[in-house]
C-alpha cells in the first residue's frame, strides 16, 4: 500500500444515495471505508454497537455523523479498522464531515466563515474531498469504492459553495 491508495477491492459497483442535491460527503467516506474493508452495514453495525439502519442513514446522510457522539464514531472506527478498512478513508472522517458542516451551512443561505477559519481546512484532504463534491475529481485512495462523479449534484449549489471557498 503506498501513501495516496488503498489496496484494490474486486470490483465494487458503486452506489450514489442523494438526498438534498447532494451526497454526504462523510457518508461517501464511512460508505468507502466499508467497501475497504468488505463488510455489510449489518455486519458493521453489529461490531460497532449500532443498527443497521442507524450505519445506513450515517451513509445516505438522512442521520449526520457529525451530530453522533464520540464515543459511537470511535466505535465505527475501531469497527472498521478491525475489519481491515483502508485508514486513509477511516483517517478522512472527521475531515469529512467539516466539508458537510460547510456544505449545509451553504446550501442554508448561512455564512460558513467561522467554519472555513478551522484548522481542519487547511488539511490537504479537505481540499480533495471539497474538489471530490464540486469537480467529480474522486481521490485515487476512493476510486476502488466510490461512483464517479461529484458529491454535489445541483449547480447552483456548486457554484455557491465555490464562492465560500474562495
Amino acid at each position: 500500500m503506498t501513501s495516496t491508495t488503498c489496496p484494490l477491492a474486486r470490483n465494487l459497483a458503486p452506489t450514489r444515495i442523494t438526498t438534498a442535491g447532494y451526497e454526504s460527503v462523510v457518508g461517501a467516506v464511512l460508505r468507502s471505508a466499508r467497501r475497504s474493508a468488505r463488510v455489510s452495514q449489518a455486519r458493521l453495525a453489529t461490531a460497532c454497537g449500532a443498527t443497521e439502519n442507524t450505519i445506513r442513514a450515517w451513509e445516505n446522510g438522512s442521520s449526520p455523523l457529525a451530530s453522533t457522539p464520540m464515543p459511537q464514531i470511535e466505535a465505527v472506527t475501531a469497527a472498521l479498522h478491525q475489519a481491515g478498512a483502508c485508514r486513509l478513508l477511516t483517517a478522512d472522517l472527521a475531515v469529512a464531515a467539516w466539508c458537510d458542516l460547510v456544505i449545509t451551512a451553504v446550501a442554508a443561505w448561512e455564512d460558513p466563515t467561522c467554519l472555513l477559519a478551522d484548522p481542519i481546512t487547511a488539511d490537504g484532504a479537505f481540499g480533495e474531498l471539497m474538489a471530490w463534491c464540486l469537480d467529480g475529481r474522486v481521490p485515487q485512495r476512493y476510486r476502488p469504492y466510490a461512483a464517479p462523479g461529484p458529491l454535489i449534484r445541483e449547480q447552483t449549489l456548486i457554484e455557491r459553495v465555490r464562492r465560500a471557498l474562495d
